[in-house]
């Protein structure tokens, strides 16, 4: 036997070896491994109460939207967990008027720093517990309740009356933990915390009684309604509720808009076509540019030139008289008055009037000198 077999022996034994170590020594075994909840008990904190209400022979329902409280039953018990800023104030009106005429309302408090309009109707104030809440059970007893109770509440929030109306309530070391009032025909019992009812903690204690007990307040009740969590509601919802007159006038101004940039059928009317100024005006407007700059002078002045030129040509010998002679001269060829044509050579306007006068008075000499040349 050559080397190269021996090797491949030994490897072989040396596995087979292994194998059979490993095969007496380890064994395969399940273990129980934590996932959490699935499915509705996932969804749902309260299931567990809820199919305890069930097999004490009540009838539950679950709502997750406030739309959901206008089909409460007359007379019946709403269960209302934390976390409901899904509520709108019309929502609430059917709620508080639903207990008014006989319903039974079991409300847990919310956190110090979230409105809680229920409770603010009720005028409880809530203050945050920052000591460490005791974990061991505590003795409570409900009014019609056979007997004395264990109960954790966990709870993390001093509730505290403004004015005392409660008909009952149950205090801890840590101060109230559950106020009950009577509210018109009906009742509401606030509890500082539910956690005594979720899936994970109903089974401890004396949870699931005192969980039935609270009903007890209204043994007649014919349905149980339960909102573990109230779905938030959408940002139109909440506008709707919140800014109507704002929602409004906003689609006032984009329906007006809309009005303004939807093209219209039918032929369109051309543009019309930009006007050619006259040379008139564009005289005008230059004259009254200056006029209004303080340029009287020099449209004065060039004015003069003008006529000045004009004499000089048809009547070289006037235009070199002193300004009386020539004044008297051109009063006898044209038939002006004297004392205008000394205005109208010399003079300086005092006003608008004034100066279109002097220029009429300098086109007037013009014209004159012209017609009497031509004659």
């Amino acid at each position: 036997m050559n080397r190269r077999y021996l090797s491949a022996l030994v490897l072989v034994a040396f596995v087979a070896g292994g194998a059979a170590w490993f095969y007496f020594n380890f064994e395969r075994v399940a273990e129980r491994e934590r996932v959490g909840y699935q499915g509705e008990a996932r969804r749902n904190f309260l299931l567990a109460a809820t199919r305890l209400y069930e097999r004490m022979g009540k009838t539950t329902r679950t709502v997750r939207r406030p739309a959901e409280f206008g089909e409460l039953p007359p007379g019946g018990t709403l269960v209302l967990a934390r976390y409901r800023a899904g509520i709108v104030p019309r929502s609430l009106e059917r709620v508080m008027a639903w207990v008014e005429g006989g319903g039974h309302l079991i409300v847990a408090a919310e956190w110090h720093y979230s409105r809680d309009p229920i409770l603010e109707r009720l005028e409880i104030e809530r203050r945050e517990l920052r000591q460490r809440v005791p974990r061991e059970p505590v003795g409570v007893t409900l009014p019609h309740a056979p007997r004395e109770m264990r109960l954790v509440m966990g709870n993390r929030v001093q509730l505290s009356e403004r004015t005392p109306r409660a008909v009952f309530r149950i205090d801890d070391r840590l101060g109230a933990i559950l106020l009950h009032y009577r509210y018109g025909a009906g009742q509401i019992t606030v509890l500082t915390s539910m956690s005594f009812l979720t899936n994970a903690t109903i089974g401890e204690h004396d949870h699931a009684e005192f969980a039935w007990q609270l009903l007890q307040f209204n043994p007649a009740t014919p349905e149980i309604v339960i909102a573990p969590r109230l779905a938030t509601p959408s940002l139109l919802a909440a506008l709707v509720e919140h800014a109507r007159q704002a929602l409004v006038v906003a689609a006032l101004l984009l329906a007006a808009w809309l009005w303004r940039v939807i093209p219209r059928f039918g032929p369109l009317i051309p543009d019309p076509l930009p006007a050619r100024r006259r040379l008139l005006d564009h005289l005008r407007a230059s004259g009254l540019f200056h006029w209004n700059n303080g340029n009287v002078a020099r449209l004065t002045s060039a004015a003069r030139e003008a006529c000045m030129h004009k004499i000089g040509r048809v009547h070289p010998v006037i235009a070199a008289l002193p300004m009386p002679q020539r004044a008297t001269r051109l009063a006898q060829l044209t038939g002006l008055p004297e004392d205008q044509i000394v205005l109208g050579l010399s003079g300086q306007p005092a006003d608008p009037a004034q100066f279109t006068g002097l220029i009429r008075t300098l086109q007037a000499l013009e014209a004159g000198l012209t017609r009497r040349r031509a004659e």
